[in-house]
């Protein structure tokens, strides 16, 4: 896979639980809303060009696991 250094980068993002469900406020998840990635929150403190790419396969591949369950 071909890295390159990007400027854009996700500091917010959703709220999600271990099965990469969105959460609600009150700590209930959403039936059927997923996020992966940059979108899901809690991830960027320093960022590294290109360290997303990871975070977004791992992340889509436990999705993936958890969604043919």
């Amino acid at each position: 896979m071909k890295v390159s250094n990007g400027v854009a980068c996700t500091t917010g993002g959703l709220k999600i639980n271990e099965n990469m469900q969105v959460v609600k406020n009150d700590g209930n998840a959403f039936d059927n809303l997923y996020a992966i990635g940059e979108i899901a929150g809690g991830y960027l403190i320093n960022y590294v060009g290109g360290d997303s790419l990871s975070r977004s396969s791992i992340s889509g591949m436990l999705l993936g696991r958890e969604i043919v369950k």
